[in-house]
């Protein structure tokens, strides 16, 4: 994905803005959402985590940004997804643990480095004058 110059955000913001309501299939959104409320959020980096690792092999043997968008729209219509209980036992299982601690550090490390991007951004647009004006 790196070497293809892909952004993450292009095909997991969707996952993680709508929760899964428009990627997955509804019975399987539905075991999320009830997994959310019984286990927190991380459920929600476990399912990004478990297509990614469910799906490696395919994802890894595409060799151009086409090939691979398309892939990440096939991988959420497979069957693996359709029965939501082995869905989210296979998602576990590829997972592994995910506890939250990791995740804060995560969040913390990455987080700082997505600040300083939007920050660089930022006065790039001021430097070029790309910028909106106030009032």
């Amino acid at each position: 994905i790196d070497k293809m110059q892909m952004p993450w955000a292009l095909f997991c913001s969707k996952w993680f803005i709508c929760i899964y309501a428009e990627v997955l299939p509804t019975e399987t959104v539905l075991r999320i959402w009830d997994t959310i409320f019984s286990e927190g959020s991380k459920i929600v980096f476990r399912v990004a985590l478990g297509l990614l690792k469910l799906n490696q092999d395919k994802l890894l043997t595409k060799t151009d940004f086409a090939c691979l968008a398309e892939e990440f729209k096939e991988i959420v219509a497979s069957k693996s997804t359709v029965n939501c209980h082995t869905f989210i036992e296979d998602i576990c299982d590829k997972t592994g643990p995910l506890p939250r601690s990791r995740i804060q550090k995560l969040r913390a490390e990455f987080g700082a480095q997505v600040r300083e991007e939007q920050m660089e951004r930022e006065r790039r647009r001021k430097a070029d004058g790309s910028g909106m004006k106030d009032g």
